[in-house]
């Protein structure tokens, strides 16, 4: 798990081909519209190559359960995406982002 100076955590969901299948709690991130959370992006690992920093937003999702759903997300490749569950709030387990 990272943590960002703005009260953020990421803790690492996976790698997948654009339209390819991942969940986000639950959510097909493909399926559903994508909020823009914050200005800036965040620097977080890419999760199969911990060397290679990319930038990524932090979005949410609003389900037709009226819950909302928060991530980050970057393409670190052509067409493959990272995405990390985000939630504000702190952890002792965190590590500071780089």
């Amino acid at each position: 798990m990272f943590a960002d100076d703005r009260g953020w955590r990421f803790e690492e969901i996976g790698v997948v081909a654009e339209g390819g299948e991942i969940l986000v709690d639950g959510v097909d991130p493909w399926t559903n519209e994508w909020k823009k959370l914050r200005e800036g992006f965040v620097q977080l690992p890419h999760p199969q190559h911990r060397n290679q920093l990319h930038s990524m937003d932090v979005y949410s999702i609003s389900t037709n359960s009226e819950r909302e759903v928060h991530f980050a997300a970057g393409e670190v490749s052509a067409g493959v995406w990272a995405f990390y569950h985000a939630e504000r709030g702190e952890c002792v387990h965190d590590r500071p982002l780089i």
